[in-house]
C-alpha cells in the first residue's frame, strides 16, 4: 500500500511540474513574431495548370486566453503569384510542452511545435539583439522567428464582431504593372515545360501549407 501511495504521489508531482511548465510556455509565447515558417500555396489558372508560390515571410501573433491556451492570427506575405498575402485565425494550446496550432480556415495548416525555445539572439535583418522563438514543426523541420514590433495588423483585414479584426486572402488585381488578373512567373512555372506568356484569367487555390511539413520536388 505504501509503495502504491509513493508511486501515486510521484505521478501527481510530475503532472504538476508539467502543468507549471506549460503555463510558463503559454506566458512566454504571447506576443508578435516574424520569420520564415515555410508557408506556400499552389493555385490553378483557367487552363488548370498548377503553380506553387513560397511566402517571403510570415507574421504571427499569440493572444493568451487562459493559463495554457489562447488564439492568434497569421499573415503570410508573397512577392510572387496572384496574392499579396493570405491570413488565418488559429487556436493554440500547450500540452506537455508541445504547442498545438489549430487553424479555423484550413485544417491542413494544423501543426504542433516541438523542442521550442525563446532566447535572446542577433537578428541579421534588423541588426539588433532581440527575442527569438525557434522550434520544430511536427518534430521535423526547424523554424526561427524574431520578435516583431510596430506592425499594423489592422491594415490587413476587416472587423468581425466575434474575433475582432479578421483576415482574408487578398487577391492583388493590379499585381503586374497595373494589369488586372495577371500573375507573375513563379519558380514552379519557370521549371515547367509548358511555360508561356502570363495568362489572363481567374485563379483558384489548390493547396496551402508549410514546405517544412511537406516534401517538395
Amino acid at each position: 500500500m505504501k509503495k502504491i501511495s509513493t508511486l501515486l504521489i510521484g505521478i501527481l508531482a510530475m503532472m504538476f511540474v508539467s502543468c507549471d511548465e506549460d503555463v510558463t510556455t503559454a506566458y512566454n509565447l504571447r506576443g508578435e513574431w516574424t520569420g520564415d515558417m515555410g508557408m506556400f500555396y499552389s493555385f490553378a489558372d483557367r487552363y488548370d495548370r498548377v503553380w506553387e508560390v513560397d511566402a517571403a515571410y510570415t507574421n504571427i501573433r499569440f493572444f493568451r486566453d487562459g493559463s495554457t491556451y489562447g488564439h492568434g492570427d497569421q499573415i503570410d506575405f508573397y512577392n510572387d503569384g496572384p496574392y499579396r498575402y493570405q491570413s488565418y485565425y488559429f487556436d493554440w494550446r500547450v500540452i506537455n510542452g508541445v504547442i498545438q496550432l489549430r487553424y479555423h480556415y484550413d485544417s491542413n495548416l494544423d501543426c504542433d511545435i516541438y523542442q521550442w525555445s525563446i532566447t535572446s539572439d542577433y537578428n541579421p535583418y534588423t541588426r539588433v539583439y532581440t527575442d527569438v522563438f525557434a522550434g520544430y514543426l511536427n518534430n521535423r523541420t526547424r523554424f526561427t522567428l524574431f520578435k516583431l514590433d510596430n506592425f499594423n495588423w489592422n491594415s490587413y483585414g476587416y472587423y468581425d464582431n466575434y474575433y475582432g479584426y479578421g483576415y482574408y486572402d487578398n487577391y492583388d488585381y493590379y499585381y503586374n504593372n497595373g494589369y488586372p488578373y495577371y500573375y507573375a512567373p513563379t519558380r514552379g512555372e519557370a521549371a515547367d515545360s509548358t511555360k508561356s506568356d502570363m495568362v489572363k484569367g481567374e485563379v483558384r487555390i489548390v493547396e496551402r501549407g508549410s514546405r517544412f511539413l511537406k516534401a517538395k520536388d
